[in-house]
């Protein structure tokens, strides 16, 4: 995710449409470097454990991420998945980022 104006980020909502858990790290950077990013310093605002392996989880949700206050204004932010066991008949998919 790019932003023209740098955010000083409070909370990131991930809105994962299906089979939701795959979010295990959430990385920002206050400067985008490369073409596509891949010379930017990016810095973990955020980690977690993939939790979809429950076989009784919710077929999606929202799930809102709190941010350390003092985070640096940020350009981009970047979604990290854990994609262990995906295939063709299993995967994830987010439906937004607020």
């Amino acid at each position: 995710l790019l932003f023209r104006t740098a955010v000083e980020p409070s909370s990131v909502t991930v809105y994962q449409s299906f089979n939701p858990g795959s979010l295990v790290e959430v990385r920002a950077a206050t400067e985008v470097g490369g073409e596509g990013g891949e010379a930017s310093d990016w810095a973990t605002i955020w980690r977690g454990e993939r939790y979809n392996t429950d076989p009784h989880r919710q077929p999606s949700d929202a799930l809102e991420l709190k941010v350390s206050p003092g985070t640096l204004p940020v350009r981009a932010i970047e979604l990290v998945l854990d994609t262990t066991g995906w295939s063709d008949a299993f995967w994830s998919e987010i439906d937004s980022v607020r």
